[in-house]
């Protein structure tokens, strides 16, 4: 296992239990391994429920780093709904995911039909009261695991409305496949990109590390922050898995200072209320 340093890393997505998934860690652990590692903050995700009392627990439990909540606006807590949105955010969560498992580009990729989407079912006006109530509390957008013209939509919604923090989830994951030119698109409207370290591991994503090199290196640090996805079992904890990720992006050429932009400014930065 390589020693990279993680001091004042954060990691802004991590999937622990309790969860209706089997999770290789909890909420106590995840932190915990985290403040061991020296890390600054970690945010938990989960596809089925907010996180974000979760959070709050686990900060007053675990000392040394900051735990931070979520919401993903899947069929379980009824899609894209308001009062949930409105109520993760007053219990504290610092982003809101677009629907993920219960999107309906997710269920086409499983050939499978129905599902959330922003578009075929007329959810504009609702879509832009939670990026509203979103922008109020200078939280996050996430984009989840919506269809590439869906996201394209959700960023002109959320740009004239003059929301900051906006953050494509995932760019390479074959659920979104961004490509590098429309990633410069919505470079220029103040997108930031969601790179992350499981997108690169067998039967989740396969998209070569060296794809996401590439895209570092082409849309640049200063849009992109770097998160593990995992809390998968038989895969990588997330503090060992941010080592092998860093130390694999040193290995094709991303330098120390681009990785601690990535790993420290931009995060603290998305999370700072």
């Amino acid at each position: 296992m390589t020693q990279i340093d993680l001091t004042g890393f954060y990691d802004l997505h991590i999937h622990s239990s309790p969860d209706v998934t089997p999770r290789s860690i909890d909420d106590i652990e995840a932190a915990t391994q985290a403040a061991n590692a020296g890390m600054s903050g970690i945010l938990l995700k989960s596809h089925s429920t907010t996180t974000a009392d979760r959070a709050t627990i686990a900060g007053k439990i675990v000392s040394g780093v900051v735990v931070y909540g979520s919401l993903t606006l899947n069929e379980s807590v009824g899609g894209l709904n308001i009062a949930a949105v409105e109520t993760a955010l007053d219990l504290g969560a610092r982003e809101i995911f677009m629907p993920t498992i219960s999107a309906a580009n997710n269920l086409q990729a499983q050939n499978r039909k129905g599902g959330i989407s922003l578009i075929s079912n007329n959810q504009l006006s609702v879509v832009k009261e939670i990026v509203a109530l979103i922008k109020e509390k200078n939280a996050i957008l996430g984009t989840g695991h919506i269809s590439k013209e869906e996201i394209e939509l959700l960023v002109r919604i959320a740009t004239e409305q003059g929301l900051k923090k906006i953050v494509v989830t995932h760019p390479e994951h074959p659920l979104i496949k961004l490509t590098i030119p429309e990633q410069r698109d919505f470079l220029e409207r103040g997108v930031y990109f969601e790179r992350c370290f499981a997108s690169t591991l067998p039967n989740i994503g396969d998209v070569p590390i060296e794809q996401i090199a590439t895209a570092i290196k082409e849309i640049g640090a200063s849009s992109t922050l770097l998160t593990t996805d995992l809390g998968i079992v038989n895969y990588p904890v997330p503090v060992d898995g941010m080592r092998i990720y860093v130390d694999e992006l040193q290995a094709l050429g991303i330098v120390k200072e681009d990785i601690a932009v990535m790993v420290k400014k931009i995060p603290q930065m998305l999370v700072e209320k």
